[in-house]
């Protein structure tokens, strides 16, 4: 029976990347990207890129096992070391802040049936995730994929249902989902065959782990900083507006909230941004190495991989833009109910006016007919009794014109 082999990779983030590359030198391993390399401006088409540019590289098992005969304790005692499959991004686009993927490719020493127990590939899986810590203690990710010598139509499954898809050559092979012992199982080939493309392996199995363990952390801590700022609209609003004093001061307070989120709601932007275009390089990848009739290996990888994806930005991300546009909503309320408590005030003064000009013209036209000299002699009695018709009139007018008008 051939020997089951193990690929665990590791992630290492931008930043770390110099100290890494100074210990695998120490170690005797010169990996691609010096300072001079890195430090050289990126083009701008390279950026924007959501598939990343990177260059290979692979060191043969001797190096390995001697990279990790410096540590003190005993290393190998499930495993033989295989090599190492080295990745090299540059440059380092916003969407995938990793430098160097550091793939150590092991066999299982064990054969048989006892060697594809799931306890065995548990441990074995521990000890490689250990020898791995000692070369790239920078890494934020680990994941570890099995490959089983098992025809797929045999394999019965170690932790889950096997998926009979194909190699992106068309081999068949089994794929199973193997979380969280290891990411995934993959039956009737491995590592060392050109086509699994170990790179863009590499470049897509890290995806759901730092949607899930960086940027969802990210929107957690987001949404809970939009929740402290919403607080404050309840406060902010009144239940029955009386004045338009109250309407404008509950107006200001949401527009300050509004300002105060308005930062946030950026960030939260950003990430939008980031994932779209970690689910465009998970699309480039698939195109790549997946299959037109969608059921190949790395189908049900990217399949994965975009469902966490969705899944963020369909759960925190929608919450964050229904909180923020929360605010929005209220001060069009406001503002709305404002217009309108003015709209009445102006038409108020309006009717005012048009009924003071009626009361005006009455006083005049009485003044010359009805209520003349010749009618009542007395002036003061006279002018009361125009007064009194004016204010009758303008009020009647007035009356009248706001129940046509409303």
């Amino acid at each position: 029976m051939e020997e089951i082999e193990l690929l665990v990779f590791s992630y290492i983030p931008s930043e770390r990347f110099p100290e890494f590359a100074q210990s695998m030198e120490k170690r005797g391993l010169t990996v691609r990207g010096s300072a001079s390399v890195l430090s050289t401006p990126p083009s701008a088409p390279l950026q924007w890129w959501d598939y990343p540019n990177f260059t290979t590289e692979f060191f043969e098992a001797s190096k390995l096992r001697k990279a990790l005969e410096q540590e003190d304790s005993p290393q190998f005692k499930l495993l033989t070391p295989l090599g190492i499959h080295g990745v090299l991004v540059n440059p380092v686009p916003d969407h995938y802040p990793f430098t160097y993927v550091l793939g150590l490719h092991f066999a299982i020493a064990r054969s048989g049936e006892e060697a594809i127990s799931l306890e065995n590939l548990t441990r074995a899986t521990q000890e490689a995730k250990r020898l791995s810590a000692c070369l790239a203690k920078e890494a934020l990710y680990r994941p570890v994929f099995w490959f089983i010598p098992i025809a797929p139509e045999e394999a019965k499954g170690l932790t889950g249902s096997v998926n009979r898809v194909v190699s992106p050559s068309g081999t068949p092979v089994g794929v199973e989902r193997g979380f969280p012992d290891t990411s995934y199982a993959v039956y009737g080939t491995k590592p060392s065959l050109e086509d699994l493309h170990v790179s863009n392996l590499a470049l897509v199995a890290v995806v759901a782990h730092h949607v899930e363990r960086g940027v969802r952390g990210e929107l957690s801590r987001l949404a809970e900083q939009v929740e402290t700022e919403i607080k404050a609209v309840e406060k902010a609003l009144i239940s029955e507006p009386a004045s338009v004093r109250q309407l404008e001061k509950s107006i200001s307070e949401l527009q300050k909230i509004e300002r105060n989120l308005s930062p946030l709601v950026d960030q939260a932007y950003r990430i939008r941004d980031r994932l779209i275009r970690i689910k465009g390089l998970v699309s480039r990848v698939r195109e790549k190495c997946g299959t037109l009739t969608h059921n190949g290996l790395f189908d049900v990888i990217c399949d994965d991989a975009m469902t966490v994806i969705d899944a963020e930005m369909n759960s925190k991300l929608q919450q964050i833009e229904n909180r923020t546009r929360l605010v929005a909503d209220r001060i069009n309320d406001l503002a709305t109910v404002l217009g309108n408590k003015n709209s009445r005030t102006l038409q108020s003064i309006g009717y005012l006016l048009q009924s003071t000009g009626v009361a005006f013209i009455v006083f005049q036209v009485l003044e010359k007919t009805l209520l003349g000299p010749s009618s009542v002699p007395d002036p003061s009695i006279r002018f009361l009794w125009l007064v009194i018709a004016a204010i009758l009139s303008g009020a009647a007018t007035f009356g009248v014109i706001r129940n046509i008008l409303g």
